[in-house]
C-alpha cells in the first residue's frame, strides 16, 4: 500500500504465499506456521500436484523456485543476484551451480573464468598444462610469481575472492576503498606495478611481444608459430586475428573466399556440400563460420537457444458499476486457447486497497472479444473515497499456457484500477455468467 497514493503496488521480493506487511516493512506468511496459501485459503497440506515453495505458497510440481520475476533462488531466499560460482537460470528463476571446473559462468557450459589448475579454451574449462621452468599459470600466462590477489597452488595462482570483488588486506571487496585509486582484475593496489599497463583505472598484464607470424605460447613459456591460414593469432595457434587475401575472419578463423555459394563448403576432394542446418556459412561438415537463426554460438558449438518470450501487455478497455460491484474489462495482448474452467476463474489476482472489503471476484472471457477477460469485483461497502484496485496476471497457473504461445508474464502485466463513484452504471446486458465461479480477493 503506498501512502502518498494510497494504490496497491506489487513488492517484488514478497513470493507467493507472502504479502508485505507496511507496519514492519517486511514481507510475511499469509497462512500460520503449519499452513499454505493455496486458491486464497489456508490449507494444512498443498493439494495433489502442488508443494510448498518455501514461503508458505503452494505452487505446480516442477516450479523449483516461486521467486517472482526479477528474483532468483538460492539458499533458502530470493535474490537478485547469484553468487560466485552459480548462475541465473531465468527459466526455473533459480540459481544454477557452475560446472565444477568453472570459477565463474554464464551458464553449465559456457565458463568465464576457470577454477585452480584448468585452463579456459572456447568458454570450456579442459584440464590444464603447468608452465615449464617452475613458473606459475595465472589466467594462461605463465608468471614467475603469483599476482596480488592470489595465491599459489599447485602451479597455478588462485584468485583469493569471488569473481567483481577484490582483495585488499586480506579482505574482499565489492568497490576498491579510498586511497587505492587502481585495482588488477583480483586486487586493489595503489600503482600498477612492473609488468602491467594502465587501462582507465584497471591494471592489466603486458602481453608477451612476439614477431608477425606468431603467438607467446603459455604453456611453454615461449613464442610459437601461427597455423596456416592465420597470418597473425593470439591465445593459440589457430585462433586468428589476421587472415590472408581470399580469406574472410569469421569467429576468430579464417574461411576461405566460398566459390560454393552460402550455405555450403568445399570439402578435401573439392566437392561442394551443404553446411549443417544450424550453421549459415560453415568451414566444414561439422564446424560453423556463422550460426543460423535460432542458433547461438556457446563458445565451442552453434545450439539451439532458448525462444526469446514476448511480454504480455494488459489494458483497461471498459469500467463500470452496478451497486457494490465493480465491472472491468482487461483487454490482452493474446489470450492462450484450452484454458482449464480454474485457469478462466482465476485468471487474474485481484488485491484491493488494504481498507477494503470485498465479498467475491468474479473473472469470465467476454462473450464478443475472445481476448477480453472481465472481472467483477463485490465490495462488502464500496469505497466512499477514491480507491485502487490491483489486478496483475496469475502467472502462478498460467506461465506454461503463455509460454506455448509464445508469450510470459513480466512485472509490467498488471493494472492499477482507480474507484471512485463517478464510474459510470454498467449495462443492463453485463451480468456474471453462471460459468464463473466466484472467488475472494487477495489481501494487499
Amino acid at each position: 500500500m503506498n501512502s502518498v497514493t494510497g494504490a496497491c503496488e506489487i513488492n517484488r521480493n514478497c513470493q507467493i504465499g507472502q504479502y508485505f506487511s507496511t507496519e514492519v516493512n517486511i514481507c510475511k506468511r499469509i497462512c500460520p506456521t503449519g499452513y499454505s496459501y493455496q486458491d486464497s485459503v489456508c490449507v494444512s497440506e498443498c493439494l495433489s500436484g502442488f508443494r510448498d515453495n518455501g514461503f508458505g505458497g503452494c505452487v505446480e510440481l516442477g516450479v523449483v523456485s516461486g521467486c517472482s520475476f526479477p528474483y532468483f533462488y538460492q539458499q533458502g531466499s530470493c535474490v537478485s543476484s547469484c553468487n560466485a560460482g552459480s548462475y541465473p537460470n531465468s527459466a526455473s528463476r533459480v540459481c544454477e551451480a557452475c560446472s565444477s571446473n568453472c570459477f565463474s559462468c554464464m551458464s553449465s557450459a559456457f565458463c568465464t573464468s576457470c577454477s585452480s589448475g584448468f585452463d579456459l579454451k572456447n568458454n570450456i574449462c579442459i584440464t590444464g598444462e603447468r608452465c615449464a621452468n617452475n613458473k606459475l599459470k595465472y589466467n594462461g600466462v605463465c608468471l614467475d610469481s603469483c599476482p596480488v590477489g592470489t595465491v599459489s597452488s599447485n602451479g597455478y595462482c588462485a584468485r583469493r575472492c569471488d569473481p567483481n570483488s577484490y582483495f585488499l588486506d586480506n579482505k574482499c571487496y565489492a568497490t576498491c576503498p579510498v586511497g587505492y585509486a587502481f585495482r588488477t582484475d583480483v586486487a586493489c593496489v595503489s600503482q600498477c606495478s612492473a609488468g602491467y599497463i594502465v587501462d582507465g583505472q584497471v591494471c592489466k598484464l603486458v602481453s608477451q611481444n612476439c614477431p608477425s607470424g606468431q603467438f607467446y605460447n603459455a604453456q611453454s613459456g615461449v613464442c610459437a608459430a601461427c597455423t596456416y591460414p592465420c597470418t597473425e593469432c593470439q591465445y593459440s595457434s589457430n585462433y586468428c586475428s589476421v587472415c590472408p587475401s581470399g580469406f574472410t575472419l569469421t569467429s576468430s578463423k579464417c574461411v576461405e573466399s566460398n566459390s560454393c555459394g552460402t550455405g555450403k563448403f568445399r570439402n578435401p576432394s573439392g566437392s561442394c556440400l551443404a553446411c549443417p542446418s544450424k550453421c549459415i556459412e560453415c568451414v566444414s561438415a561439422t564446424e560453423c563460420a556463422t550460426c543460423a537463426a535460432g542458433y547461438i554460438y556457446n563458445g565451442a558449438d552453434c545450439v539451439l537457444k532458448v525462444a526469446n518470450l514476448k511480454e504480455v501487455t494488459i489494458t483497461q478497455s471498459a469500467l463500470s458499476r452496478r451497486g457494490t460491484t465493480v465491472f472491468v474489462s482487461v483487454k490482452l495482448a493474446i489470450l492462450p486457447n484450452g484454458l482449464s474452467s480454474d485457469q478462466k476463474n482465476s485468471f487474474f489476482v485481484v488485491v484491493p486497497s488494504v481498507n477494503d472489503k470485498v465479498n467475491k471476484v468474479n473473472q469470465w472471457i467476454s462473450a464478443t472479444d475472445a481476448n477480453t477477460v472481465i472481472v467483477a469485483v463485490d465490495y462488502a461497502t464500496f469505497p466512499s473515497s477514491t480507491s485502487t484496485l490491483f489486478i496483475g496476471i496469475n502467472a502462478n497457473i498460467l506461465s506454461s499456457s503463455f509460454a506455448n504461445v509464445g508469450y510470459t508474464a513480466t512485472e509490467n502485466s498488471f493494472l492499477s484500477v482507480v474507484v471512485s463513484n463517478s464510474i459510470a452504471t454498467a449495462p443492463s446486458t453485463l451480468a456474471v455468467p453462471l460459468s464463473a465461479l466466484s472467488s475472494t480477493a487477495d489481501k494487499a
